[in-house]
Parts: C-alpha cells; structure tokens; sequence
C-alpha cells in the first residue's frame, strides 16, 4: 500500500499524519508526505504602469529560498510523526491540490491523505477548498482529517 499525506505543518494536516500512522501501521506500507508552494515569483508580472515592479528579481529569489526551507522544516516535521520507518518527502510548487493530485498519479498512491482547514506556509496548501478539489480529482480514494474546532 502506498499512501500520500499532503501537509502544510498545521495542527491538523500534522493530525492527519498521525491518523495515516495509525490506520496503515503495517511495514509494507509505504509513505510520502508532501508540501506544495508557489513557483518563484516573476518580479515584472505585477508591475504597474510607471511604478514598475514591486520586488526586485534578487527579492523574489531570496523569497522563494525562504519559503523552500519552511516547507522542507514542514516536510521534517510532518515526517516525524511515522516514527523511524523510511517516508519519502516530496517539494512540489505550484497549485496546492493540483500538485497534490498529479503527485498521486506519479506515486501510484493507495489513498491520499489531507487536513482540512489547515493554516500553515506562507502560500497555504489544505484550506478547504483546497481539500475538495483534491477529493474531487485525485485518482485513488482520499482521507480527510476535519480540524476539531
């Protein structure tokens, strides 16, 4: 069995990780935990008029390194959960669910694990809505974690 946990570090996708733990304890189980964030950004897309752009292209670099040691210190933390069996840690960027969904196509998952209502990144992956789409698009049958509030 091959199972997917989408997480973003909040309280309930590092839940979710736990139930995933739990449900599927068996060695033959197989994990990955991913986190997705934006692409670099391109300074020039939100320029405005005369003003020209609002961050330089040596900003949006140092932004998106940040933002990829965030989601690799999620992707640690996230993993911890599983104890000291092997799980593979993916960085996606783009479209939070869409990366989801594509990444479970790629791994051939069994199920695909995800927090609902999670609050974590800078570029939030498991808000609600979020979660839906990857209900709704994801190839195998996909575990929602509710938050408890």
């Amino acid at each position: 069995m091959r199972v997917l946990v989408a997480t973003d570090g909040s309280d309930v996708s590092i839940e979710a990780a736990r139930r995933a733990a739990a449900l599927w304890p068996s060695d033959d189980t197989e994990f990955a935990v991913v986190t997705v964030i934006l692409p670099e950004a391109d300074p020039n897309a939100d320029a405005g008029g005369f003003a020209g752009p609002t961050q330089t292209p040596e900003g949006a670099r140092e932004e998106h390194r940040a933002d990829v040691v965030d989601a690799n210190a999620v992707l640690a933390e996230t993993a911890r959960v599983f104890g000291a069996r092997p799980i593979e840690q993916r960085l996606a960027e783009g479209d939070p669910a869409i990366s989801v969904v594509e990444l479970a196509e790629e791994l051939e998952a069994d199920v695909v694990v995800v927090g609902s209502h999670g609050k974590g990144l800078a570029r939030r992956l498991l808000l609600g809505s979020t979660s839906q789409q990857i209900v709704r698009d994801a190839p195998c049958p996909v575990l929602v974690v509710r938050s408890p509030s």
